[in-house]
């Protein structure tokens, strides 16, 4: 949905691949470094301390995430929102 806002209607679909494409290469990329994080961990605890630990700090990474996301959401919507002067009427729908 986020691809068709901002891209011609006739280039959806190639804004989509590329869109899914990118995220799918970003899925394995952190798969590698959770599997590396995991063999790097493990001489020193039990798997299943790296397994939590892994898994603890890419849930705080995908709060921190999205909790920024929505601020810019929010700061970027009041940015472009159109300011209302004193001397407009406000039209009832």
């Amino acid at each position: 949905m986020a691809t068709q806002q901002v891209v011609a209607p006739a280039r959806a679909g190639e804004a989509a691949g590329v869109l899914l494409t990118f995220l799918v290469t970003l899925g394995a990329i952190a798969l590698a470094a959770a599997a590396a994080a995991v063999s790097a961990v493990t001489p020193q605890q039990p798997p299943e301390e790296a397994y939590d630990a892994i898994l603890r700090l890419g849930g705080t990474v995908l709060l921190a995430t999205a909790l920024a996301v929505t601020a810019a959401t929010v700061v970027l919507r009041r940015r472009t929102a159109p300011r209302r002067t004193g001397r407009d009427p406000v039209r009832p729908l």
